[in-house]
């Protein structure tokens, strides 16, 4: 029963914060429509800070959670596991194009300023182990070349963060450019121009984006738009 409760909360609050906002919705607004007892909320959640917590992570687990799957018991090269761990990002967007929306919508509101950073962290925290594998491999296999592989991951992370509010502007934005597709393939290739000479990578990384993926992802959000 508490595991349905709860369930039900982090439902409610997910729903409240992606189309009201984190910042405008309250705790009561959460309680009123879950019909608990503000006690009831208290046993579960110590507050509204907790369960942004908690939905973060549910949103940036179901991300990971794929990749690390797929590289577990993967005997490629790391160039090959790299390739893996930037197509496994826009796999998911297709997979998950309506929750792709709600969140680049959620997160680019201004009344989400704190979700959309608590995003951007746990992404850094979950992914950094798993792309700092892939360096240290790739380093003791030739193929990269650096001395600090953590904090090379960290940073290739926090860039790739960095570049990707542009990318998310055209997306949610399409309508306002004369090309978003190209603009946006064109980012993309320059991220990964820039990460493979930080990594002195000795093949190239271009070349990994899909532009059809970026297509249907624009379709998809302008016909989430006009419905309004």
């Amino acid at each position: 029963m508490r595991a349905t409760i709860r369930g039900k909360i982090l439902e409610s609050a997910r729903s409240f914060f992606f189309t009201k906002g984190y910042n405008k919705t309250s705790i009561q607004n959460i309680i009123d429509d879950v019909e608990i007892a503000k006690g009831t909320f208290y046993h579960h959640f110590k507050s509204k800070e907790q369960l942004l917590d908690e939905i973060s992570d549910i949103i940036v687990d179901q991300k990971v959670a794929k990749i690390q799957r797929d590289l577990e018991n993967s005997t490629d090269d790391a160039f090959a596991k790299f390739n893996t761990f930037v197509n496994q990002q826009t796999d998911w967007k297709l997979e998950q194009l309506d929750l792709l929306y709600v969140v680049l919508t959620a997160m680019y509101s201004e009344h989400n300023i704190l979700f959309q950073q608590k995003i951007k962290e746990k992404n850094i925290v979950r992914y950094l182990p798993i792309l700092t594998d892939i360096i240290k491999q790739g380093i003791s296999e030739g193929i990269f070349d650096t001395d600090v592989p953590e904090l090379m991951a960290e940073l290739i992370l926090r860039l790739s963060i960095f570049w990707g509010d542009g990318i998310a502007e055209i997306f949610l934005r399409s309508s306002n450019y004369q090309d978003p597709v190209r603009l946006i393939v064109e980012r993309y290739n320059l991220l990964l121009q820039a990460i493979e000479r930080l990594l002195d990578a000795k093949k190239s990384l271009l070349g990994l984006v899909d532009r059809s993926v970026i297509e249907e992802i624009i379709k998809y959000i302008r016909e989430r738009e006009e419905e309004g």
